[in-house]
């Protein structure tokens, strides 16, 4: 395996999404690790990517970065010529992606908590 090759450590929930939609986006090849919770996390096998035990990382080159927006945000600055443009040019409409990139933290991600508690409930 290439260990030059973009990598992007993930779980099973929602927090992956916006950096996978960066990817994706860019159309950059990327290999995905799956990070399992008790596996890795509770057994520290995964510290070494992040110490806090939190996904989605990417590692791009000698780079680990955490936080899926910020992933985001790096992918749209250094891959500008590839893909789709995520971050425009003029500043009020960036401002726009930046007020929606809210939303999806702090508006849309509890409430898909929330539907997924009470799915699991409902089970």
């Amino acid at each position: 395996m290439d260990d030059s090759k973009m990598k992007l450590h993930c779980g099973w929930f929602f927090f992956n999404l916006a950096a996978i939609f960066g990817i994706h986006e860019k159309g950059l090849y990327f290999e995905l690790v799956f990070v399992d919770w008790v596996a890795d996390v509770v057994n520290l096998n995964y510290t070494f990517v992040q110490p806090f035990g939190q996904v989605p990382v990417l590692e791009d080159g000698d780079l680990k970065l955490s936080e899926s927006k910020a992933i985001m945000r790096y992918l749209a600055e250094q891959y500008k010529d590839d893909g789709t443009n995520l971050l425009p040019n003029d500043l009020k409409e960036r401002a726009i992606v930046s007020t929606w990139m809210e939303i999806d933290t702090i508006q849309f991600l509890p409430l898909a908590i929330l539907s997924l508690i009470r799915e699991i409930k409902s089970s």
